[in-house]
């Protein structure tokens, strides 16, 4: 590679010169004969003569020729001017760009040695200067449209770092001859005798010494003076002395020696001369001197003088050569002239070097060959000339320093004895004792040597030693060392090791690496001959094409296309599309046929053989054909553009490739090819117009014409825009394409015009066979039809509307009177409406429509073909469709009065969501309401359904149902009327329920048994739109229910009466659950209790061990697990009925998710390793179990795993206690968990408290990586986004509880949870599920506008918090119980953490319906859907689902909705003495079946074991859960808290924790009461799972909280008298922080509980940041997780406002999580003030002593011990303060 090194060096020069150096000696003289010519021009003439034309280059002088002269002569500066001014101007030199942009041209030579010369002669070597003497940083040379513009600012920053190195040279030799100049002026000649003959040191007692002070004192001399006195003065506080002496010398700045201006060492401090000197020693400079070698300097030179001398002066030239100023320059010429004659000595003495070095080295080589001997491996003499001659590199200095001390081998002084004896010295002085690595690479240090050709070979040598040390992620740094080595070496064999070695450089290489590999092997290629391109790298590729891993071959396909440009187009139409063809027809990889595809795409355009387009074609149709979706796609995309393009450069491209290829293949009796060709013809339509208009007529310069630029413009908008340039026209016409297809549309556009062959292929071939097609496609073939009309559509864009309305209507209407009357039944009727028809005037398309429409009717036709015409246009002419339907509804024919009903509900259907063309359609539709034909009447029901659904003038369109209500004449009216009215219901609002709908529904029930006809028909329909309001909004207002029962018990009666058996079952579970209305809606609980306790007792839970049984063996046994569970709970509760004063203990449960950090390619991943760190946590726990030690005193943590591999949950070692100083360890063992976790992950992993991972279910979500396996029977979940992988698979529990759910559902539990509509979010996702391997399920569960979930795996991988603690009794376990259960909607909302799900911003911030959706087990019959037949109950909620009822005494009368439960099982815990309240609610837990059941536990012992009642207790998961205590345990009464979601940091899951465990406390001392009615609480819990709830929602909440026990659900009695209504709808600040009158604030509330309590200042500080915290969040003031999480996302520079949250977003939004949670980042809306300071805390104190070691009065006391202060609270009246039970 030429780099201007061998020109610009004179080292490096051979002694002849190619003629092309352009340095060669004619050209040379030729630009000195030029110079001396043009010096007699006059400046104009002279640059004239540099801009003179190519043609007179020889005669004249060009830049180019300047640029060699003053390269030539070393006029460096003047040059590096010369190319600035060039470039500047935009006339780059070539010349001048290649030597400046090279280092190595000004590489300064020094000599290291003690010779001090600048030069060493016998080295021939250059030693490199530091970067300040070199022009490295100049990086100009480049012309300015290669780079950006920034790099231009940074090309002149470059020039001016040279400029400033070299104006500091020039001021520091200024400086030089300013101090010689100056100073030799000032000296008289009498002291200039003194000096000469003074010696060196004077003693300072010498009587001399007087004489020669009181000489006159030199300018040097005093500005050296005043800046020492000035120095003394600052270091000796003398400052306003300084100041006025500094004045006083303001020509010399005295503050820095080196702005003084003397080129002199800095003299030594006052004090040290007056020490000195009377010390009687001479002070030494402070920089030692130095003495040079005359040896190794020129004798003319000031430096050879200086040696002469012996010491340092304080100038560098003798004072005796500048005694006067005229001496200067004679002295100047006389140097010039000796070092120009030294520099040509030296130079020929450098050539004849060379030359003899080189005969040298052969010499050497053909004795070497003759050795009878060979010293020993590791002392071999170098094969280097150099070192066997004792040349440059035995002398060089730095191997001066690293060799033995021997001479230099010199033939002529040394025998061979000597040298033998030398080696034998130098191998007793190196270990012989070497394993063979350190022998071989001894042996390669030995041939290193200082000749450039030999690189190359010595590279290729180390190599293959070096590469498998390199770590495998690493190995792409090589590359460029490898390509390097293989582009300079000369030998085929090593060149071809060295291919081979970059092929296999990585074993698996990916995409990136993959680049840099054909990074380098396209620079190869452009560097090599092509002989060596085809002959050593393409060799390469073929030996990879069936490599086993997939990977190489798709390293190899992309190197084909790389490659290509540089292969000879016969090879590319042989060789590589061979390979390709192999490897598309034979590869079962979809990945590397895709990236086939791709590289025929490319090497295609680089054939210049029009005979292989057969070739080409028979590629086309295998990628066509191609199995996988991917490959058909990128030939439609990628392969069939570019293949059209070479098609039209070498050949026809309609007769060729267009006609044959895919005008043939349309064929209405094979959809699915036909479907490909019209794709194919989609993409092939841009290149048909550009064929066309490339060949127009205007393009001979005789038939051009102009266009008007109006009409330029116009085309230019007219005409598609596509984003891929293979199909852009601007790429297929050039820039003009506007200009070029204006000119082709006024072509069309004269009364006659003469066809091309290009035209003449569009109007005679391929319009005929689309519309043939067209005319045999039947109608009701929907898809094609709709393809095909869009192919139309596309081809009208491209051609016009001119061509449209000319061939392409006469083609079309040929073909519709060929078939007659049925063109209306067939596609070419909606293709000529939508793509003919339609350009013309409104007017035509409106008469056009209604005559089809008459004619449909009169022949009885199908009205698809009239249906899909206006799917097509209902965006673009909704006035002129609605125009259609009038002119058939005034119509005189009963049929087309019915079609045109059709179509006005088709139009419905279609305007969802536009109110104003809805609202146009009620005045056809009420017209036709009063139509004397009931099957008209009939026909528009679901039309008015659909408006009303809508909410569009309800008045008119239930004024029409009343009419249809009321017409007993045509009972079928009144049938569909009542179903359609119970369908929209769920839409409908209170009002509609109330005013419209149950009155009517109740007065038909009534009069259903006066109807002689149609009463059975008629029952049934009523029973069926009960159940529909079953599934509606019904529900949430419970005054509504009263009159549904007294409705249901009437239709009971009368389906009795008519003995239809199987309706009066479904119509007496509608009596009996007719309070579960609206399941899609109510909340599900979060997790599952496997995780949760170990079999040894803790408190959280059950996680039992044994043989799952599948569940068609655990249903079998689901009656016995509910009897002998209910059995067990019965003798649990006898046994601790009565056990009391069990002291306050609680604990919190914390869910984390591991994730994995890919930098790189800035991805985030969970990552799949709790199965591996969690034996690593519980190793403590398990040996302190070993050794006895039950109670675990000493741990502070306990681990247990969860449903996902990426997941694990945590609790305190012991549960906290009763004392208020826990609360300060909350955090601190919070903390401490996640460091623990934290400290055995990898760097680039972490655990965090982070809720629902944004991309759970995407694509490559887990590491290591994934994939679902939805068709595979051995599947747990059969989930297209979740894989089994990503479950733990450490226990069988978790595994078996969602395999076994699905198998009692018998299909897959869908959730669609809502998308959140941004600008730019669509209306449905695009996503293909049939291709993620849907069995259907999931294509028709999806919802649009929703996010659809599948798998448990997606509900049970979201984390949660949670909270246990135990009550002193039953009784406050169940008190605490109804009242937390008011508490969950809110701690839900105010920890809402989870609006992100499988890669989308949804319009939620929970995850609790989520939870409840996709956990839900239930089947049809028992959600109602369908009559029970299988099954006993109609169960109204999930498995996961919000409390259902209230288990207190006290909360009994707010039961306001009926739960189901099992009669048999609560008679049974009755019977047994167990009250009803508390043995509804078992029963009502117990109506599930089990779905984890272990063959070792089927049979139990009633009496002392509970696994049947855990079994059940624990896999329902609600809001709350009440935990009888263990069997034989010391564990008590216990409530389980669970609605909250997992917090970023620990500062808030403790705040929040605390807060719930504070509220328990201050609801007992304080006895309030916080019940509302059931059915509120559900009314709560949707408004809390709404976006941002705690800033937009109220919340039902009861004003008297201190009431005494409520009379009913919506009456209180306060102070003896009944109030009404104490339930309120307030906003969540007001529910905590209080209002301004009235409701005081749950945190107020405790804030006076705390104030009564003996509490440290720690405790204080601590609970009060808690408080706080949560105040701000309830307020509004703080966001809350989901807010905030919401906001990074809509905020990142990345998001596209489409609800998407990319691989980017989701990367930075888990690094800032990571950031947050552990201190290194705060954020003002998230957290306050407080929180961060105690985020930044370290080194709290860890608990060392048990729970109840605290005393009282030391701030420390119990929770449950504080007193309320007498007096007022919040304005409010408190009563006598009391102790709890606690």
């Amino acid at each position: 590679m030429d780099n201007g090194l061998d020109e610009a060096n004179p080292f490096w020069e051979s002694e002849t010169l190619p003629s092309s150096n352009p340095f060669d000696q004619d050209t040379s003289e030729s630009i000195d004969n030029l110079l001396v010519n043009s010096g007699n021009q006059t400046p104009v003439a002279a640059d004239s003569a540099l801009l003179s034309s190519p043609q007179d280059e020889e005669k004249t002088l060009t830049w180019d020729r300047v640029a060699t002269f003053l390269l030539k002569k070393n006029f460096h500066l003047t040059a590096l001017e010369l190319h600035t001014e060039l470039h500047e101007k935009g006339i780059p030199l070539p010349r001048l760009r290649d030597f400046f942009s090279n280092p190595g041209n000004f590489e300064v030579v020094r000599d290291v040695s003690a010779s001090g010369s600048e030069y060493y002669p016998n080295t021939g070597q250059l030693n490199r200067a530091s970067s300040s003497q070199t022009l490295d940083s100049i990086d100009f040379a480049r012309d300015p449209s290669e780079d950006d513009p920034n790099q231009r600012v940074d090309e002149r920053v470059a020039v001016l770092e040279f400029e400033l190195r070299k104006a500091r040279d020039l001021i520091q030799s200024l400086r030089e001859n300013l101090t010689n100049l100056t100073g030799n002026s000032e000296v008289s000649s009498t002291n200039k005798a003194a000096m000469s003959d003074a010696p060196l040191k004077r003693s300072p007692t010498d009587s001399s010494s007087f004489a020669e002070n009181s000489a006159p004192i030199q300018t040097l001399e005093r500005r050296a003076l005043n800046f020492l006195i000035n120095e003394y003065l600052m270091g000796n506080d003398y400052k306003l002395t300084s100041i006025t002496f500094t004045d006083e010398c303001m020509s010399v700045d005295l503050d820095d020696w080196d702005d003084v201006g003397l080129n002199m060492p800095k003299p030594p401090a006052l004090i040290s001369l007056y020490r000195n000197h009377r010390s009687g020693s001479t002070p030494k400079a402070s920089t030692d001197a130095v003495v040079p070698d005359r040896s190794s300097v020129p004798k003319n030179s000031p430096k050879y003088l200086q040696a002469d001398i012996g010491v340092q002066t304080d100038f560098e030239y003798p004072p005796e050569k500048f005694s006067s100023a005229h001496h200067t320059e004679p002295l100047k010429e006389t140097l010039t002239k000796d070092l120009q004659a030294d520099n040509q000595r030296l130079s020929e003495e450098v050539r004849v070097l060379r030359n003899r070095c080189e005969h040298v080295e052969n010499d050497l080589r053909a004795l070497r060959s003759q050795r009878t001997f060979a010293p020993s491996s590791h002392t071999d003499v170098p094969d280097s000339p150099n070192m066997a001659s004792g040349d440059s590199f035995s002398s060089h200095p730095y191997n001066q320093s690293r060799r033995p001390s021997v001479p230099p081998h010199n033939p002529s002084r040394h025998s061979q004895f000597e040298d033998a004896l030398k080696q034998a010295v130098l191998t007793s002085l190196i270990s012989t004792d070497m394993d063979p690595d350190n022998r071989r690479i001894l042996d390669t240090i030995s041939k290193i040597s200082l000749h450039r050709d030999r690189f190359a070979n010595f590279v290729a040598e180390t190599l293959p030693n070096i590469i498998p040390n390199v770590l495998l992620s690493k190995r792409q740094e090589i590359v460029p060392l490898l390509l390097y080595c293989s582009i300079l070496h000369e030998d085929h064999d090593v060149r071809d090791k060295l291919l081979h070695q970059l092929f296999n450089l990585l074993k698996k290489p990916e995409e990136q690496q993959r680049y840099v590999i054909l990074t380098g092997c396209e620079r190869y290629a452009a560097l090599s001959p092509m002989e060596r391109l085809e002959g050593e790298l393409l060799p390469q590729c073929w030996t990879q094409i069936s490599h086993k891993y997939s990977e190489r071959r798709m390293l190899v396909a992309e190197a084909c296309a790389v490659l290509a440009p540089y292969v000879s187009p016969a090879l590319c139409g042989s060789l590589i599309i061979s390979m390709l063809k192999q490897m598309l027809t034979e590869d079962k990889n979809v990945d590397v046929r895709l990236k086939v595809v791709q590289s025929i795409a490319v090497v295609c355009l680089f054939i210049d053989l029009p005979e292989k387009l057969p070739h080409l074609i028979e590629l086309l149709r295998s990628a066509l054909v191609d199995s996988s979706e991917p490959v058909v796609q990128a030939a439609l995309h990628v392969y069939l553009p570019s293949l059209a393009i070479w098609t039209s450069k070498y050949s026809e491209l309609g007769p060729r490739l267009v006609e044959p290829q895919f005008l043939a293949l349309l064929d209405p009796n094979n959809l699915a090819a036909s479907t490909l060709a019209i794709n194919g013809l989609r993409k092939l339509i841009p290149h048909i117009y550009a064929s066309v208009v490339r060949r127009g007529p205007w393009k001979d310069p005789e038939h051009d014409f102009e266009v008007d630029p109006a009409l330029v413009e116009a085309t230019r908008r007219r005409l598609p825009l596509n984003d891929n340039p293979l199909e852009s026209l601007e790429v297929l016409l050039s820039s003009d394409f506007a200009i070029q297809s204006a000119k082709f549309q006024s072509y069309l556009d004269r009364e006659w015009f003469q066809e091309w062959p290009e035209l003449k292929f569009v109007i005679d071939n391929f319009i005929p066979c689309l519309c043939q097609f067209a005319a045999v496609l039947h109608a009701t073939k929907h898809d094609a039809v709709i393809a095909i009309v869009d192919l139309f559509r596309l081809f009208t864009a491209y051609f016009g509307n001119a061509f449209a309305t000319g061939p392409l209507s006469r083609c079309m209407k040929g073909k519709i009177q060929e078939l007659g009357s049925s063109f209306l039944c067939h596609a070419v009727f909606v293709c000529f409406a939508c793509a003919v028809v339609a350009l013309c005037e409104p007017k035509q398309l409106q008469e056009f429509l209604a005559s089809a429409l008459v004619s449909i009717s009169d022949q009885s036709l199908t009205l698809e073909g009239l249906q899909l015409i206006f799917k097509d246009l209902c965006d673009r002419f909704p006035e002129d469709l609605i125009q259609v339907c009038w002119s058939g509804i005034v119509h005189h024919s009963v049929p087309v009065r019915l079609n045109a009903c059709r179509l006005l509900r088709s139009l419905s259907e279609l305007f969802h969501k536009s109110y104003v063309h809805l609202e146009s359609l009620i005045a056809p539709l009420v017209t036709l309401s009063s139509d004397q034909e009931p099957r008209i009447r009939l026909e528009i029901i679901p039309s008015l359904a659909n408006i009303l659904k809508e909410h569009v003038q309800e008045e008119k369109i239930l004024a029409v149902f009343q009419s249809f209500l009321d017409d007993r004449d045509h009972l079928h009216i009144v049938d569909e009327s009542v179903r359609a009215l119970a369908a929209s219901a769920s839409s409908m609002d209170k009002k509609f329920f109330q005013e419209f709908l149950l009155p009517r529904l109740a007065v038909l029930v009534a009069g259903n048994a006066r109807l002689q006809v149609y009463r059975k028909d008629m029952a049934v329909c009523l029973l069926d739109a009960y159940v529909t309001l079953s599934c509606s909004n019904l529900g949430e207002e419970s005054w509504l229910i009263a009159p549904v029962m007294q409705s249901l018990r009437s239709l009971l009666q009368e389906l009795k009466e008519l003995g239809m058996q199987e309706y009066v079952d479904i119509a007496q579970e509608l009596e009996d659950h007719f309070w579960v209305l609206n399941i899609e809606h109510l909340g599900a609980s979060n997790g599952t209790d496997w995780r949760e306790i170990s079999k040894k007792g803790a408190l959280m839970g059950l996680l039992t061990e044994g043989t799952p049984l599948s569940w068609s063996e655990t249903k079998e046994y689901a009656e016995h697990v509910q009897k002998h569970g209910i059995q067990q709970f019965i003798n649990l509760y006898h046994k601790l009925k009565d056990r009391h004063n069990d002291g306050l203990k609680w604990g919190d449960e914390i869910e984390y998710i591991l994730v994995h950090f890919d930098d790189a390619r800035q991805k985030t991943q969970v990552a799949l390793k709790s199965v591996d760190i969690l034996p690593i946590l519980q190793r403590k726990e398990n040996e302190a179990e070993e050794n006895g030690h039950i109670d675990r005193p000493k741990l502070l943590s306990l681990w247990r795993p969860e449903c996902g591999a990426y997941m694990i949950e945590s609790s305190p070692g012991e549960p906290f206690g009763s004392k208020f100083k826990v609360f300060n360890e909350v955090e601190p063992s919070m903390r401490y968990r996640r460091q623990e976790v934290q400290s055995i992950l990898a760097d680039n992993e972490a655990v965090l408290t982070f809720c629902a991972f944004p991309r759970i279910g995407c694509e490559d979500f887990t590491y290591p990586k994934t994939v679902p396996r939805p068709n595979d029977p051995n599947s747990i979940q059969a989930s297209i986004f979740f894989p089994d992988e990503a479950l733990f698979p450490g226990h069988p529990r978790s595994r078996t509880l969602i395999r076994n759910g699905r198998a009692r559902l018998g299909k897959k539990r869908l959730a669609n949870v809502p998308l959140f509509k941004d600008k730019n979010t669509p209306e449905k996702l695009d996503e293909d599920y049939a291709a993620m391997g849907d069995d259907g399920q999931v294509q028709a569960g999806a919802l649009p506008g929703h996010v659809v979930l599948d798998s448990i795996g997606q509900g049970m991988g979201i984390c949660c918090l949670q909270v246990t603690f135990q009550a002193c009794n039953i009784d406050e376990a169940r008190f605490l119980y109804d009242q937390l259960a008011v508490m969950c909607p809110l701690m839900l909302a105010l920890t809402a953490a989870a609006p992100m799900y499988r890669g989308y911003l949804c319009d939620v911030d929970c995850r609790w319906n989520v939870l409840s959706e996709v956990n839900d087990e239930r089947t049809d019959e028992e959600m109602g859907t369908v009559p029970l037949k299988s099954h006993r109950y109609v169960i109204p909620k999930s498995r996961y689902g919000s409390v259902d009822l209230y288990i207190s005494p006290q909360g009994e009368q707010f039961n306001d909705v009926p739960a189901v439960y099992n009669e048999e099982l609560c008679r049974m815990m009755v019977d047994a003495g167990i009250d009803r309240q508390l043995a509804v609610h078992m029963a009502h837990v117990f109506i599930r079946d089990p779905l984890v059941l272990y063959r070792e536990k089927i049979h139990q012992d009633d009496e002392n074991e509970t696994d049947h009642f855990e079994n059940i207790q624990s896999s329902n998961w609600q809001t709350l859960r009440f935990k009888p205590p263990p069997s034989q345990s010391t564990i008590g009464w216990r409530v389980e808290f669970r609605p909250m979601e997992t917090q970023l940091t620990d500062f808030e899951n403790a705040a929040f924790v605390s807060f719930i465990v504070l509220l328990t406390r201050t609801i007992i001392s304080l006895k309030l009461n916080l019940l509302i009615p059931i059915s509120k609480v559900e009314e709560n819990m949707e408004a809390a799972q709404k976006r941002d709830a705690v800033r937009q929602q109220t919340f039902n909440f009861r004003t008297e909280i201190m009431s005494e026990r409520p009379d009913g659900p919506n009456t209180f009695r306060v102070n003896g008298k009944p109030s009404q209504n104490l339930v309120e709808k307030m906003t969540m600040n007001e529910i905590f922080n209080g209002q301004d009158e009235g409701f005081p604030g749950l945190i107020p509330l405790i804030e006076n509980y705390l104030a009564a309590v003996d509490l440290d200042a720690e405790t204080t500080c601590t609970l009060r940041s808690y408080l706080q915290f949560i105040s701000k969040k309830a307020s509004g003031e703080l966001l809350t997780t989901a807010s905030w999480l919401r906001n990074f996302v809509m905020n990142h520079p990345e998001y596209k406002q489409d609800s998407y949250v990319s691989e980017k977003i989701n990367y930075d939004l888990i690094k800032t999580c990571r950031a947050i949670s552990s201190g290194h980042l705060y954020d003002s809306k998230l957290l306050c003030e407080r929180a961060q300071l105690r985020l930044l805390q370290s080194g709290e104190k860890r608990r060392n002593t048990g729970p109840n070691d605290s005393k009282l009065g030391d701030g420390s006391g119990d929770v449950a011990d504080g007193r309320i202060p007498k007096g007022n609270l919040n304005n409010g009246s408190v009563p006598k303060p009391v102790l709890a039970s606690s």
